[in-house]
């Protein structure tokens, strides 16, 4: 149990920050320094070890780029969610 909170932790933080910058902003913001990291988006910086590191954007493309991104920087267990925003709320009917 404790693992799937730690997930969805992760996952959440993940959200937060990166729904707070342009695409252009992402490789910076995972070359930050953690404690840089923390003092700017209030949440503790992913590992590159860290699982479930889910980015996701309206439709999915800004996503799936900002994923590529995380994984070229050395980040291992980072996807994208394909569908984006968009394709979750028409599934959970919103």
């Amino acid at each position: 149990m404790a693992a799937a909170k730690s997930s969805v932790i992760k996952k959440a933080a993940c959200q937060r920050w990166e729904r707070r910058n342009k695409l252009d902003k992402v490789e910076a913001a995972l070359k930050m320094d953690p404690e840089t990291f923390q003092k700017t988006y209030l949440v503790q910086k992913p590992k590159p070890e860290d699982e479930n590191i889910i980015f996701h954007c309206q439709i999915g493309k800004r996503g799936a780029r900002a994923a590529e991104t995380a994984v070229t920087l050395g980040y291992t267990k980072v996807c994208n969610y394909a569908g984006g925003y968009k394709e979750w709320s028409e599934k959970e009917g919103k």
